[in-house]
């Protein structure tokens, strides 16, 4: 399967294509949790969510609304700060930090995928934009999958 992941991380691809739905889910909504913790996105729209995928419970399509639009917004900073640093008045290491919670962010968005597969493949991905450490992610994979046995 062509995936963005398969950009970063061949052997992840084929690592998820072997997984059942339900360690699909759980490897989403690990590479979510990683990507919220480590990028520290604290936002009330996050927090029924993410409860209720650690919970394995129905997310309400209105928590769905509120994180597609948090991660509008976010995404809308980020191209901002990315436009002020392009004219030299911003600053680098603020464009980062929001980006990488614009990315956070959709690897919630992503988690929250109809389809487990799909939901798996971009919330990883989107998980290593936002933490820009493979191997914490390649480890919520794993942690993910483990916990199946």
């Amino acid at each position: 399967m062509t995936t963005r992941l398969s950009t970063i991380a061949v052997d992840l691809v084929h690592t998820l294509e072997d997984q059942p739905p339900a360690v699909l889910r759980r490897i989403a909504v690990e590479a979510a949790m990683l990507a919220v913790t480590r990028t520290r996105l604290l936002d009330s729209r996050l927090v029924a969510p993410l409860a209720a995928m650690r919970g394995n419970q129905e997310v309400a399509p209105t928590a769905r609304i509120q994180v597609a639009q948090l991660v509008e917004d976010l995404d809308e900073r980020a191209w901002d700060l990315q436009d002020l640093l392009d004219s030299g008045a911003g600053s680098e290491e603020a464009y980062l930090e929001a980006f990488r919670k614009a990315r956070a962010a959709a690897a919630v968005r992503y988690a929250l995928d109809a389809d487990p597969m799909t939901a798996a493949f971009e919330s990883v991905y989107e998980a290593q934009a936002a933490v820009v450490d493979l191997g914490a992610v390649r480890m919520a994979v794993a942690v993910a999958i483990a916990s199946d046995r």
